[in-house]
């Protein structure tokens, strides 16, 4: 599903989250980060990619349907 959001060489970091943090990692993930949800926004922030601010607001737009709960600083 495309959605006219142009991801031509744009890399995604994979990213898990639990909501509860009653486990234990046992090992680390090779291709992926595991993050509480209240770190995620810190975690984004402080990439030292260059990301389009546009991308990230459309890409937001298009989660947040699916988001039990979302909370973003408007970038627009």
């Amino acid at each position: 599903m495309n959605n006219n959001v142009n991801m031509e060489g744009v890399w995604i970091d994979p990213i898990v989250t639990l909501i509860k943090n009653n486990f234990k990692i046992n090992e680390k993930p090779r291709y992926y980060k595991i993050l509480f949800p209240s770190t995620i926004p810190n975690y984004i922030q402080n990439r030292n990619n260059n990301i389009d601010i546009n991308i990230l607001q459309e890409t937001i737009d298009l989660l947040e349907p699916y988001s039990n709960e979302l909370s973003y600083l408007n970038m627009r």
